[in-house]
Protein backbone atom coordinates (compact mmCIF):
# COMPACT_ATOMS: atom_id res chain seq x y z
CA UNK A 1 0.00 0.00 0.00
CA UNK A 2 1.68 3.27 -0.86
CA UNK A 3 0.67 5.46 2.35
CA UNK A 4 1.58 9.75 1.63
CA UNK A 5 1.14 11.87 5.16
CA UNK A 6 0.94 15.82 4.83
CA UNK A 7 2.06 17.70 7.28
CA UNK A 8 1.84 21.63 7.50
CA UNK A 9 4.33 21.91 10.19
CA UNK A 10 8.23 21.35 9.30
CA UNK A 11 9.69 17.97 10.21
CA UNK A 12 12.94 17.91 11.57
CA UNK A 13 15.30 14.55 11.43
CA UNK A 14 16.58 14.96 14.58
CA UNK A 15 13.99 17.14 16.76
CA UNK A 16 10.86 16.47 17.95
CA UNK A 17 8.21 19.58 18.56
CA UNK A 18 5.56 18.60 20.54
CA UNK A 19 3.51 15.19 20.97
CA UNK A 20 1.31 15.24 17.82
CA UNK A 21 4.67 15.07 15.33
CA UNK A 22 6.28 12.03 17.83
CA UNK A 23 3.20 10.19 17.31
CA UNK A 24 2.75 10.94 13.20
CA UNK A 25 6.25 9.68 13.09
CA UNK A 26 5.61 6.93 15.27
CA UNK A 27 3.04 5.60 13.15
CA UNK A 28 4.60 6.22 9.74
CA UNK A 29 7.83 4.86 10.91
CA UNK A 30 5.86 1.68 12.08
CA UNK A 31 4.08 1.53 8.85
CA UNK A 32 7.73 1.99 7.07
CA UNK A 33 8.94 -1.44 8.66
CA UNK A 34 6.11 -3.10 7.74
CA UNK A 35 6.76 -2.77 4.19
CA UNK A 36 4.26 -0.05 3.26
CA UNK A 37 5.54 2.31 0.60
CA UNK A 38 5.81 5.36 3.03
CA UNK A 39 6.28 9.22 2.69
CA UNK A 40 5.77 12.76 4.44
CA UNK A 41 4.98 15.11 2.52
CA UNK A 42 6.15 18.25 5.25
CA UNK A 43 6.52 21.65 5.26
CA UNK A 44 9.95 23.62 3.83
CA UNK A 45 12.10 25.30 6.08
CA UNK A 46 15.47 26.79 5.72
CA UNK A 47 17.49 24.53 8.22
CA UNK A 48 15.99 21.52 6.01
CA UNK A 49 17.30 20.04 2.70
CA UNK A 50 14.63 19.15 0.35
CA UNK A 51 14.51 15.26 0.88
CA UNK A 52 15.89 13.19 4.06
CA UNK A 53 15.46 10.14 5.25
CA UNK A 54 14.55 9.45 9.23
CA UNK A 55 15.74 5.89 9.39
CA UNK A 56 14.34 4.33 6.52
CA UNK A 57 11.49 6.77 5.87
CA UNK A 58 11.18 9.40 3.13
CA UNK A 59 10.23 12.58 4.35
CA UNK A 60 10.20 15.56 1.28
CA UNK A 61 9.66 19.03 2.44
CA UNK A 62 7.95 20.53 -0.09
CA UNK A 63 5.26 22.30 0.71
CA UNK A 64 4.96 26.30 1.32
CA UNK A 65 3.23 27.08 4.69
CA UNK A 66 4.19 29.57 7.46
CA UNK A 67 5.35 26.55 9.30
CA UNK A 68 3.89 27.31 12.86
CA UNK A 69 0.42 27.87 14.69
CA UNK A 70 -1.73 29.90 14.31
CA UNK A 71 -2.14 30.94 10.81
CA UNK A 72 -0.35 27.94 9.25
CA UNK A 73 -1.92 29.46 5.82
CA UNK A 74 -0.86 32.99 6.00
CA UNK A 75 2.03 33.27 3.36
CA UNK A 76 2.17 35.36 -0.15
CA UNK A 77 -0.64 33.82 -2.12
CA UNK A 78 1.36 33.31 -5.14
CA UNK A 79 3.45 30.85 -2.84
CA UNK A 80 0.57 29.06 -1.52
CA UNK A 81 -1.24 28.49 -4.60
CA UNK A 82 2.09 26.18 -5.36
CA UNK A 83 1.14 23.52 -2.97
CA UNK A 84 -1.82 22.61 -5.20
CA UNK A 85 0.04 20.95 -7.92
CA UNK A 86 2.75 19.70 -4.75
CA UNK A 87 0.23 17.68 -3.42
CA UNK A 88 -1.43 16.38 -6.62
CA UNK A 89 1.84 15.17 -8.05
CA UNK A 90 2.91 13.57 -5.22
CA UNK A 91 -0.14 11.68 -4.13
CA UNK A 92 -1.61 10.92 -7.90
CA UNK A 93 -0.61 7.16 -7.16
CA UNK A 94 -0.88 6.77 -3.06
CA UNK A 95 -3.67 4.60 -1.84
CA UNK A 96 -4.25 6.53 0.87
CA UNK A 97 -3.31 10.03 1.51
CA UNK A 98 -3.42 10.89 5.62
CA UNK A 99 -3.41 14.70 6.48
CA UNK A 100 -2.32 14.57 10.11
CA UNK A 101 -3.37 17.48 12.34
CA UNK A 102 -5.61 18.48 9.68
CA UNK A 103 -5.80 21.90 8.62
CA UNK A 104 -4.95 21.85 4.75
CA UNK A 105 -7.83 24.59 3.62
CA UNK A 106 -6.51 24.30 0.13
CA UNK A 107 -6.85 21.21 -1.43
CA UNK A 108 -6.50 19.44 -5.13
CA UNK A 109 -9.00 17.81 -6.79
CA UNK A 110 -8.58 14.87 -4.56
CA UNK A 111 -10.28 11.43 -4.71
CA UNK A 112 -12.02 11.49 -1.19
CA UNK A 113 -12.09 8.10 -1.09
CA UNK A 114 -8.55 8.47 -0.39
CA UNK A 115 -8.40 10.97 2.40
CA UNK A 116 -7.82 10.20 5.84
CA UNK A 117 -7.02 12.99 8.25
CA UNK A 118 -6.68 13.28 12.14
CA UNK A 119 -7.46 15.78 14.32
CA UNK A 120 -5.66 16.72 17.29
CA UNK A 121 -5.69 19.71 19.17
CA UNK A 122 -9.56 20.66 18.83
CA UNK A 123 -9.19 24.49 19.74
CA UNK A 124 -7.28 25.85 17.22
CA UNK A 125 -9.59 27.86 13.89
CA UNK A 126 -7.91 25.46 11.77
CA UNK A 127 -8.45 22.13 13.45
CA UNK A 128 -12.16 23.52 14.16
CA UNK A 129 -12.39 24.71 10.39
CA UNK A 130 -11.32 21.72 8.93
CA UNK A 131 -14.01 19.48 10.19
CA UNK A 132 -16.87 22.18 9.89
CA UNK A 133 -16.08 22.53 5.99
CA UNK A 134 -13.91 20.02 4.75
CA UNK A 135 -14.70 16.19 4.00
CA UNK A 136 -12.96 12.86 4.39
CA UNK A 137 -13.39 9.54 4.08
CA UNK A 138 -12.79 9.18 7.57
CA UNK A 139 -11.73 11.15 10.71
CA UNK A 140 -9.11 9.40 13.32
CA UNK A 141 -9.11 10.83 17.17
CA UNK A 142 -7.16 10.04 20.00
CA UNK A 143 -9.64 9.39 22.26
CA UNK A 144 -13.61 9.70 22.99
CA UNK A 145 -13.79 12.88 24.67
CA UNK A 146 -12.20 14.45 21.29
CA UNK A 147 -14.91 12.47 18.93
CA UNK A 148 -18.29 13.35 21.19
CA UNK A 149 -16.81 16.58 20.88
CA UNK A 150 -16.57 17.14 17.22
CA UNK A 151 -19.65 14.83 15.96
CA UNK A 152 -21.44 17.07 18.39
CA UNK A 153 -20.37 20.14 17.02
CA UNK A 154 -20.47 19.61 13.19
CA UNK A 155 -23.82 17.75 13.67
CA UNK A 156 -25.56 21.08 15.44
CA UNK A 157 -23.83 23.42 12.79
CA UNK A 158 -25.80 21.78 10.18
CA UNK A 159 -23.37 22.64 7.58
CA UNK A 160 -22.50 19.26 6.16
CA UNK A 161 -23.01 15.63 7.10
CA UNK A 162 -20.68 13.98 9.08
CA UNK A 163 -18.41 11.23 7.90
CA UNK A 164 -16.91 8.24 10.01
CA UNK A 165 -15.22 9.33 13.38
CA UNK A 166 -13.06 6.48 14.52
CA UNK A 167 -11.20 6.50 17.72
CA UNK A 168 -7.27 5.31 17.58
CA UNK A 169 -4.95 6.08 21.45
CA UNK A 170 -2.55 6.93 20.52
CA UNK A 171 0.30 4.89 21.73
CA UNK A 172 2.62 4.96 24.29
CA UNK A 173 6.51 4.35 23.40
CA UNK A 174 9.98 4.71 25.17
CA UNK A 175 12.52 5.39 22.79
CA UNK A 176 16.23 4.81 24.30
CA UNK A 177 18.36 8.40 23.85
CA UNK A 178 21.45 7.35 22.12
CA UNK A 179 23.38 9.82 23.90
CA UNK A 180 22.10 11.08 27.95
CA UNK A 181 22.26 14.80 27.75
CA UNK A 182 24.21 16.13 30.87
CA UNK A 183 21.47 17.84 32.44
CA UNK A 184 19.67 14.49 32.91
CA UNK A 185 23.38 13.37 34.22
CA UNK A 186 23.03 15.82 36.41
CA UNK A 187 19.77 15.49 37.96
CA UNK A 188 20.70 11.71 38.51
CA UNK A 189 23.34 12.99 40.55
CA UNK A 190 20.55 15.18 43.14
CA UNK A 191 20.84 15.03 46.41
CA UNK A 192 17.89 13.18 48.27
CA UNK A 193 16.49 16.16 49.31
CA UNK A 194 15.24 17.93 46.85
CA UNK A 195 11.83 16.92 45.89
CA UNK A 196 11.65 17.16 41.85
CA UNK A 197 8.39 18.45 40.55
CA UNK A 198 8.13 18.12 36.31
CA UNK A 199 6.22 20.53 34.23
CA UNK A 200 6.87 18.88 30.77
CA UNK A 201 4.90 21.32 28.55
CA UNK A 202 5.12 23.86 26.08
CA UNK A 203 5.22 26.89 27.36
CA UNK A 204 1.80 28.21 26.40
CA UNK A 205 -0.42 30.25 28.71
CA UNK A 206 -3.11 28.12 28.63
CA UNK A 207 -0.50 24.80 29.73
CA UNK A 208 -0.32 26.21 33.28
CA UNK A 209 3.06 27.32 34.06
CA UNK A 210 1.82 30.90 36.22
CA UNK A 211 -0.47 28.01 37.93
CA UNK A 212 2.77 26.08 38.07
CA UNK A 213 4.73 28.61 39.52
CA UNK A 214 2.00 29.29 42.47
CA UNK A 215 1.69 25.58 43.04
CA UNK A 216 5.59 25.16 43.92
CA UNK A 217 5.65 28.28 45.93
CA UNK A 218 3.12 26.60 48.25
CA UNK A 219 4.17 23.34 47.94
CA UNK A 220 7.32 24.55 49.49
CA UNK A 221 5.93 26.33 52.10
CA UNK A 222 4.63 22.81 53.54
CA UNK A 223 7.68 20.70 53.01
CA UNK A 224 9.59 23.04 55.21
CA UNK A 225 12.72 19.84 55.64
CA UNK A 226 12.68 19.13 51.67
CA UNK A 227 13.94 21.41 49.01
CA UNK A 228 11.25 21.67 46.22
CA UNK A 229 12.46 22.09 42.70
CA UNK A 230 9.98 22.77 39.53
CA UNK A 231 11.60 21.58 36.45
CA UNK A 232 10.76 23.57 32.99
CA UNK A 233 11.60 23.63 29.67
CA UNK A 234 12.31 26.42 27.63
CA UNK A 235 13.24 26.76 23.83
CA UNK A 236 15.19 29.85 22.23
CA UNK A 237 14.81 28.22 18.34
CA UNK A 238 13.16 30.68 16.04
CA UNK A 239 11.39 27.51 14.48
CA UNK A 240 8.97 26.84 17.03
CA UNK A 241 5.36 24.88 15.97
CA UNK A 242 3.12 27.57 18.19
CA UNK A 243 4.15 31.17 18.21
CA UNK A 244 1.29 31.58 21.02
CA UNK A 245 3.93 30.32 23.52
CA UNK A 246 5.77 32.34 25.95
CA UNK A 247 9.15 34.02 24.84
CA UNK A 248 12.16 32.65 26.94
CA UNK A 249 12.29 36.05 28.26
CA UNK A 250 8.66 36.23 29.81
CA UNK A 251 8.82 32.67 31.10
CA UNK A 252 11.94 34.44 33.34
CA UNK A 253 9.46 37.55 34.29
CA UNK A 254 7.11 35.09 35.88
CA UNK A 255 9.43 33.54 37.71
CA UNK A 256 10.74 36.38 38.80
CA UNK A 257 7.33 38.16 39.59
CA UNK A 258 6.14 35.16 42.13
CA UNK A 259 10.28 35.00 43.78
CA UNK A 260 10.21 31.51 42.99
CA UNK A 261 13.89 31.65 41.23
CA UNK A 262 15.03 29.18 44.14
CA UNK A 263 12.46 26.94 43.51
CA UNK A 264 12.42 26.73 39.25
CA UNK A 265 15.36 24.89 37.14
CA UNK A 266 14.30 26.15 33.67
CA UNK A 267 16.23 23.36 31.07
CA UNK A 268 16.20 23.37 27.63
CA UNK A 269 13.88 21.55 25.49
CA UNK A 270 14.32 17.51 25.02
CA UNK A 271 13.81 15.21 22.37
CA UNK A 272 11.17 12.48 22.28
CA UNK A 273 13.82 10.08 22.84
CA UNK A 274 15.23 11.71 25.64
CA UNK A 275 11.72 12.30 28.19
CA UNK A 276 11.26 8.56 29.40
CA UNK A 277 14.65 8.67 31.11
CA UNK A 278 13.59 12.71 32.67
CA UNK A 279 9.98 11.49 33.39
CA UNK A 280 11.60 8.65 35.21
CA UNK A 281 14.03 10.69 37.11
CA UNK A 282 10.67 13.06 38.82
CA UNK A 283 9.31 12.56 41.77
CA UNK A 284 5.53 13.96 40.30
CA UNK A 285 4.48 15.32 37.22
CA UNK A 286 1.84 18.22 37.27
CA UNK A 287 -0.79 19.41 34.55
CA UNK A 288 -1.97 22.11 36.15
CA UNK A 289 -3.46 24.35 33.04
CA UNK A 290 -6.81 24.73 31.40
CA UNK A 291 -5.56 23.44 27.69
CA UNK A 292 -8.49 21.25 26.36
CA UNK A 293 -6.41 18.11 25.84
CA UNK A 294 -7.82 15.50 23.17
CA UNK A 295 -5.59 13.01 24.54
CA UNK A 296 -2.93 13.37 27.63
CA UNK A 297 0.11 11.99 26.10
CA UNK A 298 2.35 13.34 28.61
CA UNK A 299 0.31 11.92 31.43
CA UNK A 300 0.51 8.56 30.19
CA UNK A 301 3.74 8.87 29.22
CA UNK A 302 4.89 9.93 33.11
CA UNK A 303 3.08 6.89 34.19
CA UNK A 304 5.00 4.49 32.22
CA UNK A 305 8.02 5.98 33.26
CA UNK A 306 6.60 5.48 36.84
CA UNK A 307 6.21 8.49 38.11
CA UNK A 308 2.77 9.33 39.46
CA UNK A 309 1.03 12.58 37.87
CA UNK A 310 -1.63 15.26 39.15
CA UNK A 311 -3.75 17.03 37.12
CA UNK A 312 -6.89 19.26 36.38
CA UNK A 313 -9.55 17.79 35.31
CA UNK A 314 -9.60 19.52 31.94
CA UNK A 315 -11.05 17.84 28.36
CA UNK A 316 -9.85 13.91 27.99
CA UNK A 317 -7.54 13.74 31.15
CA UNK A 318 -10.49 13.15 32.28
CA UNK A 319 -10.73 9.92 30.64
CA UNK A 320 -7.70 8.81 33.02
CA UNK A 321 -9.58 8.79 36.68
CA UNK A 322 -9.47 5.55 36.77
CA UNK A 323 -5.37 4.77 36.23
CA UNK A 324 -3.08 3.91 39.00
CA UNK A 325 -1.32 7.15 39.58
CA UNK A 326 -3.00 9.61 38.05
CA UNK A 327 -4.76 12.00 40.54
CA UNK A 328 -7.36 14.53 39.38
CA UNK A 329 -7.91 17.94 40.63
CA UNK A 330 -11.15 20.35 40.37
CA UNK A 331 -9.63 23.13 38.07
CA UNK A 332 -8.53 26.23 40.10
CA UNK A 333 -8.21 24.28 43.48
CA UNK A 334 -4.52 25.00 43.95
CA UNK A 335 -5.07 23.96 47.78
CA UNK A 336 -5.91 20.49 46.49
CA UNK A 337 -3.83 20.37 43.82
CA UNK A 338 -0.72 20.97 46.81
CA UNK A 339 -2.45 18.22 48.68
CA UNK A 340 -2.56 15.87 46.26
CA UNK A 341 1.15 16.42 44.83
CA UNK A 342 1.79 14.94 48.79
CA UNK A 343 -0.28 12.03 48.50
CA UNK A 344 1.34 11.62 45.26
CA UNK A 345 5.03 11.19 46.14
CA UNK A 346 3.98 8.93 48.55
CA UNK A 347 2.60 6.16 46.19
CA UNK A 348 4.21 2.84 46.87
CA UNK A 349 5.84 0.75 44.14
CA UNK A 350 3.49 -1.67 43.55
CA UNK A 351 0.84 1.00 42.49
CA UNK A 352 3.52 2.55 40.30
CA UNK A 353 4.02 -0.90 38.57
CA UNK A 354 0.00 -1.44 38.45
CA UNK A 355 -0.37 1.91 36.63
CA UNK A 356 2.93 1.32 34.48
CA UNK A 357 0.86 -2.50 33.67
CA UNK A 358 -1.99 -0.93 32.29
CA UNK A 359 -0.94 1.80 30.49
CA UNK A 360 1.77 -0.86 28.18
CA UNK A 361 -1.07 -3.16 27.98
CA UNK A 362 -3.63 -0.40 26.60
CA UNK A 363 -1.48 2.03 24.24
CA UNK A 364 1.01 0.06 22.91
CA UNK A 365 2.65 0.95 19.36
CA UNK A 366 2.15 -2.46 18.05
CA UNK A 367 -2.24 -1.63 18.67
CA UNK A 368 -1.63 1.21 17.45
CA UNK A 369 0.06 0.62 13.81
CA UNK A 370 -2.54 -2.43 13.69
CA UNK A 371 -5.72 0.12 13.91
CA UNK A 372 -4.36 2.25 11.50
CA UNK A 373 -3.91 -0.80 9.16
CA UNK A 374 -7.42 -2.26 9.42
CA UNK A 375 -8.25 1.85 8.38
CA UNK A 376 -6.20 2.00 5.74
CA UNK A 377 -7.37 -1.41 4.19
CA UNK A 378 -11.37 -0.65 4.65
CA UNK A 379 -12.07 -2.19 7.38
CA UNK A 380 -13.92 0.81 9.27
CA UNK A 381 -16.30 0.98 6.19
CA UNK A 382 -19.38 0.64 7.36
CA UNK A 383 -20.75 3.25 10.03
CA UNK A 384 -24.52 4.30 10.38
CA UNK A 385 -25.35 8.18 9.60
CA UNK A 386 -25.97 10.33 12.63
CA UNK A 387 -28.37 13.31 13.11
CA UNK A 388 -29.26 15.44 16.43
CA UNK A 389 -32.76 15.56 18.01
CA UNK A 390 -34.92 18.34 18.07
CA UNK A 391 -35.99 18.00 21.44
CA UNK A 392 -33.76 16.19 23.54
CA UNK A 393 -31.09 17.93 25.27
CA UNK A 394 -27.94 16.45 27.42
CA UNK A 395 -24.68 17.87 28.32
CA UNK A 396 -22.44 19.10 26.50
CA UNK A 397 -19.15 16.67 25.99
CA UNK A 398 -16.53 19.61 26.89
CA UNK A 399 -18.68 19.89 29.77
CA UNK A 400 -18.70 18.48 33.15
CA UNK A 401 -20.04 18.27 36.80
CA UNK A 402 -18.47 19.35 39.63
CA UNK A 403 -20.66 20.03 42.71
CA UNK A 404 -23.65 21.33 41.13
CA UNK A 405 -22.11 23.28 38.79
CA UNK A 406 -21.02 23.04 35.34
CA UNK A 407 -17.49 23.31 34.62
CA UNK A 408 -17.36 23.92 30.68
CA UNK A 409 -13.88 23.13 29.26
CA UNK A 410 -13.62 25.94 26.54
CA UNK A 411 -14.27 28.75 28.88
CA UNK A 412 -12.63 27.59 31.80
CA UNK A 413 -15.58 28.61 33.65
CA UNK A 414 -18.42 26.77 36.41
CA UNK A 415 -21.90 27.55 35.51
CA UNK A 416 -24.89 27.25 38.11
CA UNK A 417 -28.36 26.17 36.67
CA UNK A 418 -30.48 25.67 39.89
CA UNK A 419 -33.97 24.92 37.84
CA UNK A 420 -31.40 21.86 35.61
CA UNK A 421 -29.62 20.84 38.80
CA UNK A 422 -33.08 20.16 40.44
CA UNK A 423 -35.61 18.70 37.91
CA UNK A 424 -32.95 16.59 35.04
CA UNK A 425 -29.54 16.12 37.41
CA UNK A 426 -29.80 11.89 37.67
CA UNK A 427 -26.43 9.79 38.19
CA UNK A 428 -24.31 13.14 38.06
CA UNK A 429 -26.26 13.42 34.11
CA UNK A 430 -28.30 15.96 32.82
CA UNK A 431 -30.86 14.63 30.11
CA UNK A 432 -33.79 16.60 28.98
CA UNK A 433 -36.93 16.37 26.67
CA UNK A 434 -38.35 19.89 25.76
CA UNK A 435 -41.64 18.03 24.84
CA UNK A 436 -42.43 17.79 28.57
CA UNK A 437 -41.14 21.59 29.93
CA UNK A 438 -43.55 24.56 30.07
CA UNK A 439 -42.58 26.12 33.16
CA UNK A 440 -41.04 29.58 31.99
CA UNK A 441 -37.79 29.32 35.15
CA UNK A 442 -36.99 26.30 33.58
CA UNK A 443 -36.76 27.08 30.37
CA UNK A 444 -35.26 29.99 31.04
CA UNK A 445 -32.28 27.93 32.48
CA UNK A 446 -31.96 26.02 29.58
CA UNK A 447 -31.68 28.79 26.84
CA UNK A 448 -28.75 30.22 29.13
CA UNK A 449 -26.86 26.78 29.83
CA UNK A 450 -27.52 26.30 25.37
CA UNK A 451 -26.53 29.76 25.14
CA UNK A 452 -23.30 28.93 27.78
CA UNK A 453 -22.57 26.11 25.70
CA UNK A 454 -22.93 23.48 28.16
CA UNK A 455 -26.20 21.71 27.17
CA UNK A 456 -26.20 20.84 23.18
CA UNK A 457 -28.60 18.75 21.53
CA UNK A 458 -28.57 14.64 21.88
CA UNK A 459 -27.42 12.79 18.96
CA UNK A 460 -29.02 9.34 17.49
Amino acid sequence: MKITGISVTPIYPKKIFGGSQKIFLDLFMGLDKRDHNVQILSTKSNNLNEEFYINTLLVKSYLNFRGSFPATHQIPPFDLIKNTKIIENETQDSDVIYLHADSLYLRPDLNISKIYRSIHDYIYEESILSTLLLSSKVTVVPSNYLKNCIETIVLNSGIRDLEHIVTIPNAITNNVSIKEKKFIKDLKKRSNGDLLVLFPHRPAPNKGLVEAVKIIKKLQSKLINRRVKLLVPFNQSSNLPDESNYSFNSMKQIISDYNVEDLVIMHEWLNSDEMPDFLSLGDVVICPGNFVESFGLISLEAIYNRTPVVCYKVGALRELYDIPGIYQVTFGDIDVFVDSILDAININESYKTEGQEYVRSNYSLNSMINSYEKLFSGEYNSFHKKTISNHLMVLAPWCHIEKKSIYNDYTSKFYNYPNLFKYFLHENKIEIDLKKISSSDILHDINLAIKDGCITKVIV
